[in-house]
């Protein structure tokens, strides 16, 4: 997932505790991957095409073993800054990026959380997170 949802892992994934913001997570959807869908008409039933366009996936994405949060009203959600557990930071993610956000997240007060780096696995395309 890197690849496609990270620029190129240069950007960074949270990893994050449902238990520390149990309302904001009061919604969770689980991807139903399939090779064929329903074709949906949102005027006869908006609710079901809403739910079966943010839930189902292409089997070719599998890999990704997705869940969604779902809101039903629109905009920004700010989720509890103690739901954020560990960072992630890509393969090619800059040295003064890295540095920057863990001072943020120092400045914030967030001390528990654990940081890794990704680094190529040789001879496989499976990436290896170090702790840092």
């Amino acid at each position: 997932m890197w690849s496609h949802y990270s620029q190129y892992h240069t950007g960074i994934v949270l990893g994050l505790s449902m238990e520390a913001d149990l309302d904001f997570f009061i919604s969770p959807i689980k991807i139903e991957y399939q090779d064929t869908y329903e074709i949906l008409n949102y005027l006869d039933n908006p609710e079901k095409s809403t739910i079966d366009t943010l839930k189902i996936k292409s089997t070719q994405w599998e890999y990704e073993h997705e869940i969604r949060i779902y809101k039903d009203v629109s905009g920004l959600h700010q989720i509890n800054q103690n739901a954020i557990n560990e960072i992630y930071f890509g393969i090619k993610t800059n040295e003064k990026d890295i540095e920057d956000i863990c001072n943020l997240c120092k400045e914030k007060g967030l001390s528990d959380i654990r940081f890794y780096k990704g680094q190529q696995s040789y001879g496989s395309f499976e990436v290896l997170f170090e702790e840092i």
